[in-house]
């Protein structure tokens, strides 16, 4: 890209701010009989996660990814001072240790001013901290979490410390899928990691709090100079992505298909939506196993030919890469979620059965770098990848 990092391009291009097939996952596990938490401790706040955290591969090692909501019912304001995330696991032992200034660039709390209220809950008020834990491949993945908070209460004379009962860990390995794009270097923008754009994108459908995006990525190609596009920006051609096929990443039946939005000029995108399927653009979702929906967003939609209902077959050409729906420039938007919506579901992890890292691009621009083979695992935020066969 010239002119501009490409994370700095890309930014504006998320939707808003042995290893298990998909048609082989078991129940969800249930709270391990010998895991206890500490009880009876009356709390000034109320500390529930919002979704069971499932172990993901990345870059040599297991990550833990989910959010942890704090509401506050009382009067008084409380301050949020620390927080220990615990294995609670026997010997329990703490994974995490985030002091206040870490975690202020880990939480968003709706009415905050800046960065330095942001941990300051006022009567009445919530918070969401984002939380990425970090293991060990070899480290054991822990059966359950908790939460020790160290909060001050508006008027008390010192801080206080309580535990609240984290949730019960997935530790089932994710679903492993085929990539839905080939050839060339695709960057991995707005990928997963603790600060993207997809990451932090906390909406609200039919009444719902979600995070359908918490492990998408904006796949944009990169031609053999290192750049997005050639020539005149405000033409969807000269980028080297636009109209490649996409594949179908598994298996599945489709489940929602939008065909009828056009396409936008870059680098600037449509101003407004009128529901949450319009950021998606023209898109497909296929049903790939039992509560798993692979999203394939901002696609021409005079290249989709399938409707609700087709099976598609892992490999098959499904349409084309576009640049509708909420989007400032061609490029894929992939996620895999919970439930038949482009926003109102949880987003999943998922890993591919190999690709190659052989680059990253940042606000420096883009390095190319001696490949590197990643084998079931999921790219993150700024890899530039080529995928294998």
């Amino acid at each position: 890209m010239r002119n501009a990092s490409p994370l700095a391009r890309v930014a504006a291009l998320a939707l808003l701010a042995v290893c298990l097939s998909a048609a082989a996952r078991p129940p969800r596990p249930a709270m391990p009989a010998d895991v206890t938490f500490p009880a009876n401790a009356i709390s000034p706040l109320d500390a529930r996660v919002m979704t069971q955290p499932q172990p993901v591969p990345a870059n040599g090692k297991r990550h833990l990814v989910y959010e942890l909501r704090l509401a506050n019912f009382e009067r008084r304001a409380v301050t949020l001072q620390g927080l220990d995330v615990i294995a609670a696991d026997k010997p329990q032992r703490v994974l995490a240790h985030l002091t206040a200034a870490e975690l202020k660039g880990m939480t968003l709390r709706r009415g905050s001013k800046s960065a330095d209220d942001v941990l300051d809950i006022p009567g009445g008020g919530t918070a969401l901290v984002y939380l990425w834990l970090t293991l060990d491949r070899a480290a054991p993945v822990p059966a359950a979490l908790a939460h020790r908070l160290t909060v001050q209460e508006q008027g008390e004379p010192r801080p206080e410390i309580f535990t609240a009962p984290g949730p019960v860990v997935d530790r089932r390995p994710p679903v492993v899928i085929d990539p839905p794009l080939r050839g060339g270097r695709w960057g991995a923008f707005n990928g997963p990691s603790n600060t993207s754009n997809h990451r932090r994108s906390f909406i609200m459908v039919d009444g719902r709090e979600t995070i359908a995006q918490r492990f998408a990525t904006d796949w944009g190609k990169i031609d053999s100079n290192g750049d997005m596009f050639h020539g005149d920006e405000h033409v969807n051609a000269n980028y080297p992505g636009y109209g490649v096929p996409i594949y179908a990443v598994a298996d599945g039946i489709v489940t929602t298909v939008r065909a009828d939005l056009p396409e936008n000029t870059p680098p600037d995108g449509p101003k407004s939506f009128k529901t949450a399927n319009d950021f998606a653009g023209n898109m497909i979702s296929e049903r790939i196993g039992p509560k798993l929906f692979a999203l394939y967003g901002h696609m021409q939609g005079a290249s989709i030919h399938l409707k609700p209902g087709d099976k598609v077959r892992r490999g098959q050409v499904i349409g084309r890469l576009g640049n509708s729906g909420n989007s400032s420039g061609p490029h894929l938007h992939f996620h895999i979620c919970d439930s038949n919506s482009a926003l109102g579901c949880e987003g999943l992890p998922f890993v591919f059965r190999r690709y190659a890292v052989d680059g990253h691009a940042g606000d420096a621009g883009i390095s190319i770098e001696p490949a590197v083979i990643h084998r079931i695992e999921i790219p993150l935020e700024g890899d530039v990848v080529r995928f294998e066969p």
